[in-house]
C-alpha cells in the first residue's frame, strides 16, 4: 500500500477537503459525487475503450439514465457506480472464482480507497489518467497488451486476454526487485527496476500436479 500511495499520491487528499471542491452533494442521508456532462461523456469514452486491456467482457452498469425532477442527481450516482466497477476490472479483473482455484497469490489492492479516487481525479477532471494508474505498473504487462490490440487471431487473443487478466490478480506494484518463475518456458528470472538481469533454468509441474502460483519474493 505505501508504494501504491508513492505512485498514485497526486490522487490521494483527504475526504472532506475534495468534498468541498468537487460538490459532494447530500441527499437522503447518503453522499455522492457530482458529475458534469463532459466527465461523464469521458467516462463512457473510458468504458467503450476497456476492450483494449481485454476488458470488453466485463459488465459495467449503464448510467445514461437522465436527471428527473424527483431524482435530480440520478446520472451522477450511476456514473460514480459505473466508474468503480470500472476501476475494480482494472485492478482485479472480471474472472469467476473458479478461474483462480489454483492461484495462491493474495493481493492488497482490493484495500485501496476507490472512492477517494475518483474523487480526485473528478477534482482534477482526469479521469483518464486515474484509470491508467490503475493498471499493472510492469512491462510484462504492457507487452501482453501490445499485443494483444493488434492480435486479429481469435484464439491468441484470447490467450494474450487471459494472461493480461493474471497480471491484474497480482499486486499492482511489484516493487524494485522481484523473482519471476515462467513455467511455461521453463525459466525463473530476476528483474530489477523493470530490467530483467538474470536468468535460470527452472523445473516446473506436469498437468496432474501442477506448478503452485505463489507470492513473489523480493530477491536478496
Amino acid at each position: 500500500m505505501r508504494i501504491f500511495k508513492a505512485i498514485l499520491g497526486g490522487f490521494l487528499l483527504s475526504a472532506t477537503a475534495m468534498a468541498q471542491t468537487v460538490g459532494q452533494q447530500t441527499e437522503g442521508g447518503s453522499d455522492h459525487l457530482i458529475w458534469t456532462e463532459p466527465q461523464i461523456a469521458q467516462l463512457q469514452q473510458l468504458v467503450d475503450a476497456r476492450a483494449s486491456d481485454g476488458l470488453e467482457n466485463c459488465t459495467i452498469s449503464d448510467f445514461s439514465q437522465p436527471n428527473s425532477a424527483t431524482d435530480p442527481y440520478r446520472r451522477s450516482r450511476l456514473a460514480t457506480i459505473a466508474a468503480n466497477e470500472l476501476m475494480r476490472a482494472y485492478l482485479e479483473g472480471c474472472a469467476p472464482a473458479s478461474a483462480r482455484v489454483r492461484w495462491r497469490i493474495r493481493s492488497d489492492d482490493r484495500l485501496i480507497d476507490t472512492q477517494q479516487l475518483l474523487m480526485k481525479a473528478l477534482l482534477r477532471d482526469d479521469l483518464t489518467s486515474y484509470f491508467d494508474a490503475l493498471r499493472p505498473r510492469s512491462p510484462h504487462y504492457e507487452a501482453l497488451r501490445a499485443a494483444y490490440v493488434t492480435e486479429i487471431d481469435a484464439e491468441k487473443r484470447a490467450t494474450l486476454a487471459v494472461n493480461m487478466e493474471r497480471w491484474r490478480w497480482m499486486r499492482l506494484v511489484m516493487g524494485e526487485k522481484y523473482l519471476l518463475v515462467n513455467a511455461a518456458s521453463f525459466e525463473v528470472t530476476l528483474w530489477e527496476n523493470n530490467r530483467k538481469l538474470k536468468s535460470w533454468p527452472v523445473i516446473v509441474g506436469k498437468t496432474k500436479s501442477p506448478t503452485p502460483v505463489l507470492k513473489p519474493r523480493s530477491a536478496a
